[in-house]
């Protein structure tokens, strides 16, 4: 095959106006240096050796670009330039895909498609088994001699690192068909100075003894830390890691008086809104407890508006029952409980609403518990009866029933 002169780039075959998508290259390599801007002298030669056996020794590489979808435009950083003529424009896979690991190829009998996350970034249609993306020169007699830039076209930094690696810088376009803004969707490798406590913060604040076993089992390549400076940097606090255990303290436990009479306390929490429906349509259970006796019952809702009327039903059958007064009911500051309604019939029978601290479940424990316990005997009776999850609020009904058999201080 005779190739062009390289002073005409454009009059090659297919071949090298093209890239190939090399599965085999370990570089991104050209040997047209109208595709590459920003060419720089490598620090040291590259040796590459071909498929034929025949070694090259780059010494310059520069940056190319590729045009993408939707008028995008995607960049590679350190492309090698070849100093054989006959070289193609090699794409390399493995390079790519060792820096963007978000990179993702789908071959297939027609064509390659390129994606990052969900986005379709590239195409590469397949020409006599190769697949191949259109090449896009750069103007070199048209740059400004003081910017190096070329007209019309977005520029990007060029980076000056020793370790540059291969990268890809799609570009979108702008508002109002102005210039293109780069979007940089891969990281430039760079060696950065190893401590231990920077090991601790990629590891996801792994402990310093998982991170020195790491080490002492070659369980990572690439920790250049010995296992002893982990051991040293454990003595020092984490800041984060001490952030991200911190808790609430424990409620401190009542020093109030002991109730001696039953309904001298009530404790009431509403508890949902529970994903499935039960077969009456509820979506809400209230669990009711008497500080004293330890008696409880429980309400069923299916909108919380219903709460109050349904509660205060509640509440009298129980006064009916034991032909006592109710002292104090303690809630929390849900609207199901402060509302109109339910105020003003504290208010004529001359009951206290006692209001916990708003989201601080813990000043209103008992009910809390309470909850919870029906939450566990209802899914532990459905799980073990194998009855459909609508079932649900049978459950409860007949967990609390249960509850109410054992002896208690008292009973109603």
């Amino acid at each position: 095959m005779m190739l062009a002169s390289p002073s005409n780039p454009f009059s090659r075959p297919v071949l090298y106006r093209s890239w190939v998508i090399d599965t085999g290259a370990t570089r991104h390599m050209t040997s047209n240096r109208q595709l590459l801007k920003h060419i720089k002298l490598l620090p040291r030669p590259i040796k590459i050796r071909t498929a034929s056996n025949h070694q090259l020794i780059c010494t310059h590489s520069g940056t190319a670009r590729i045009p993408g979808l939707r008028g995008g435009t995607i960049l590679l950083y350190d492309v090698l330039l070849s100093p054989d003529e006959g070289t193609p424009n090699l794409f390399s896979v493995s390079k790519a895909q060792s820096i963007n690991t978000s990179l993702e190829i789908n071959l297939t009998h027609s064509c390659a498609t390129f994606t990052m996350g969900n986005t379709h970034i590239l195409t590469a249609q397949k020409h006599k088994n190769l697949y191949m993306v259109p090449t896009s020169p750069f103007d070199h007699r048209q740059f400004d001699k003081e910017t190096g830039r070329e007209p019309g076209c977005p520029d990007f930094p060029l980076d000056t690192t020793s370790d540059l690696r291969t990268s890809y810088t799609p570009i979108r376009s702008g508002l109002n068909g102005h210039s293109p803004m780069p979007l940089c969707l891969a990281a430039v490798a760079r060696d950065s100075p190893q401590s231990a406590a920077l090991w601790h913060a990629r590891y996801g604040h792994l402990s310093y003894g998982g991170l020195a076993q790491l080490v002492t089992n070659q369980q990572v390549i690439g920790i250049k830390i010995d296992r002893r400076a982990f051991a040293s940097q454990s003595k020092v606090p984490c800041e984060p890691c001490i952030m991200s255990k911190m808790d609430r303290p424990p409620h401190p436990i009542s020093t109030t008086k002991h109730y001696t009479r039953p309904l001298e306390l009530i404790h009431q929490d509403l508890s949902g809104k529970i994903r499935i429906p039960s077969l009456n349509g509820s979506l809400y259970f209230q669990a009711m407890q008497d500080e004293h006796s330890k008696y409880s019952g429980v309400t069923f809702h299916s909108t919380k508006s219903s709460v109050a009327k349904q509660t205060i039903a509640e509440l009298t059958r129980w006064e009916n029952i034991t032909q006592r007064k109710i002292g104090s009911i303690q809630i929390d500051n849900g609207s199901e409980y402060v509302n109109h309604t339910f105020e003003e019939w504290c208010k004529s029978k001359g009951i206290t609403m006692r209001k916990t601290v708003p989201d601080n479940p813990s000043s209103n424990g008992s009910a809390e518990r309470l909850n919870r316990t029906m939450h566990e005997r209802a899914t532990a009776f459905l799980y073990d009866s194998k009855f459909p999850a609508p079932f649900w609020a049978e459950m409860v009904n007949n967990a609390n029933i249960i509850r109410n058999v054992p002896p208690h201080q008292d009973s109603l």
